[in-house]
């Protein structure tokens, strides 16, 4: 879902579908992959209701409360209907992010994935499948029920060294559209209060129904995103760090969602003043300009190994000292920023790279001087987006867009329009397009942040996010994206 951009006022406001209580049917969604009566089995978000302290209902609220809350959780799942047995096993991260995977009639697995407000789902193995979820359907997958009757603890047992509490109580499960009746057993642990096991065993429509399910918990279970955004395109992040160092990341997007961030490489550069390119010939390249001026451009390779690198660097053109930094469009299209001060009777020098797709020595023949030197010499920082779209970020930290419509052949012909379509952007130490409305930046704080400009193209005040996908970023002093080749 697309909002409108306030970084000071958005940040981790959506994309919180909480897991303890899904609000749609599943089942509405992946109907051939036949997971809703399992699901509904499911018991990660209910908790009971009790009013007085010390008694076993509390002990199991307790429970369950402390289930709700733990950072991540991991169940095994076997059910009986009627005869038939199904395995199912699930890993919990947060209150977010929810894989789960099942066995089939015929043997195979079924699996689906439920990060923030995205949902994926294969069978066997195969190619994810991703859609959103709707706004609101009827329905939601039951847990445990509101009240148990005959709640009463019995002897406790041990189970891997560790005390358990074992509470029985007679009440309802509901089974997909089937409403069971029988017997519960919950088995806490003593000294964490969390439920390690809860059994039902009872009768779903005059047929013998029951489960088994055993979990366990602790903040080293992950659940990994499918490596897909709404584009199906995954990006690379190359992060600068401090003496030379550089590492290189992969991070696949989900709207609304922080994703995975995954360590993919790791080097020394000698970039200081770079900009990147989103288009190159199966890798995409980086410009990085010399103190003495020469404009250097290198790929970033990834390797068999699954590493990224950055490659050799090849000096493509000389003359560019002069410029205060370096935006690259697409399909080679360069700008030179000139510092406030000189004499420079434009913003810019605009020249196209022919050669950018293979590092080649190969330019067009026109140099033009455009943009208004007043206009965009206020801007603390200037980046380019996709299609001519060129952002910059104002000193009272707003983000406005203007819109290049000579990018290709260099005329000095821009959008009558330069709305703002950000707030907060002078808390941003780095800054890195990937194209296609794809930002990522590091805010002073150390956070990286995804987000997407929906209105790129339009200058509308549309975006997905932001979201923060890591926390630990305070040492990069440069920042380049790219889609992954």
């Amino acid at each position: 879902m697309a909002s409108k951009m306030d970084y000071g006022k958005t940040l981790g406001a959506r994309g919180a579908l909480r897991c303890q209580r899904l609000r749609f049917r599943i089942s509405a969604l992946i109907k051939k992959v036949q997971l809703a009566g399992v699901l509904a089995a499911l018991g990660w978000a209910s908790a009971f209701s009790v009013s007085l302290a010390q008694t076993p209902s509390d002990v199991v609220s307790q429970a369950l409360k402390n289930r709700q809350e733990a950072s991540a959780e991991s169940a095994q799942y076997d059910v009986s209907f009627a005869g038939k047995k199904r395995h199912l096993s699930y890993v919990r991260q947060g209150n977010d992010k929810l894989a789960i995977k099942t066995t089939t009639v015929n043997g195979g697995t079924s699996e689906i994935t439920v990060v923030g407000q995205a949902i994926f789902t294969r069978l066997d193995g195969g190619n994810w499948t991703r859609s959103t979820r709707p706004a609101a359907l009827p329905g939601d997958i039951a847990g445990p029920p509101p009240a148990l009757s005959n709640l009463a603890e019995g002897a406790a047992v041990v189970i891997d060294g560790r005390r358990q509490r074992v509470f029985t109580g007679e009440g309802n499960w509901l089974f997909g559209t089937t409403n069971g009746t029988g017997i519960w057993k919950i088995t806490i642990d003593a000294a964490k209060v969390l439920p390690t096991q809860v059994e039902f065993s009872g009768q779903c429509s005059n047929q013998p129904c029951g489960f088994v399910q055993k979990s366990s918990f602790g903040p080293g279970l992950t659940v990994d995103v499918p490596a897909i955004d709404a584009d199906n395109i995954s990006y690379v992040i190359y992060r600068l760090g401090p003496d030379g160092t550089s590492s290189f990341f992969l991070h696949s997007a989900v709207p609304g969602h922080a994703g995975t961030l995954k360590h993919v490489g790791d080097g020394r550069s000698d970039l200081s003043d770079a900009a990147a390119s989103t288009e190159s010939l199966g890798e995409p390249a980086i410009y990085g300009k010399s103190a003495e001026g020469f404009l250097s451009w290198r790929s970033i390779k990834p390797g068999t190994d699954g590493k990224f690198a950055e490659g050799s660097s090849v000096t493509v053109d000389d003359g560019w000292a002069r410029f205060r930094e370096i935006a690259a469009g697409d399909s080679g299209a360069l700008y030179g920023r000139y510092p406030v001060g000189s004499d420079a009777t434009h913003a810019f020098r605009w020249r196209r790279h022919l050669g950018y797709r293979l590092g080649l020595d190969k330019w067009g023949s026109l140099t033009s001087e455009i943009g208004d030197k007043k206009e965009w010499g206020q801007y603390l920082k200037v980046f380019c987006g996709s299609q001519g779209a060129v952002y910059g970020i104002l000193p009272n930290g707003d983000l406005m867009w203007h819109k290049h419509e000579g990018y290709l052949d260099g005329q000095d012909k821009w959008s009558t329009d330069i709305p703002r379509v950000g707030r907060g952007w002078n808390d941003m130490k780095a800054v890195a397009s990937a194209g296609n409305g794809v930002i990522y930046a590091v805010n002073k704080t150390g956070q990286l942040l995804w987000m997407k400009h929906r209105g790129y193209l339009t200058g509308e005040d549309l975006w997905d996010g932001p979201v923060v996908i890591a926390s630990d970023w305070k040492d990069a002093v440069g920042l380049y994206a790219f889609k992954n080749p």
